[in-house]
């Protein structure tokens, strides 16, 4: 299951894309189709990788995109669910493009006011 590998990859990027003092609520990613994620097992693979770590109960969100393809004898571009799909024109050369896509789209998270300040009360200043 590949997906475990890509979850782990995805859990460091992650902590290293949220800052010090944040809660991450939710995950969105964008998968293209050559990376043959299965949700299901994406979704297994993220709880097995999170569990007992601060992203316990994280939400993973997946959008997954379509296959982009293009027919080299009209030169026509479109997206389809099933990359073998023949072009409007009759041609069978259609090749797919791109489709590796894996991208951390967003973080949703909530600051959280750091240990060390709770409890404390605000420091005035004198203006300048």
């Amino acid at each position: 299951m590949h997906e475990l590998s890509i979850a782990r990859s995805l859990l460091g990027l992650v902590k290293e894309n949220t800052p010090e003092h944040a809660k991450v609520r939710s995950v969105l990613v964008r998968v293209g189709p050559l990376q043959a994620i299965e949700p299901g097992a994406m979704q297994l693979a993220w709880h097995a990788v999170t569990d007992d770590s601060p992203l316990d109960g994280v939400e993973l969100s997946l959008t997954l995109v379509p296959w982009e393809l293009h027919c080299s004898a009209c030169d026509r571009r479109w997206t389809s669910e099933n990359w073998s799909d023949p072009c409007q024109c009759g041609s069978c050369r259609v090749d797919p493009i791109g489709g590796h896509e894996l991208t951390l789209l967003s973080l949703d998270i909530e600051e959280i006011e750091p240990e060390e300040s709770k409890g404390s009360q605000p420091v005035m200043r004198k203006p300048a």
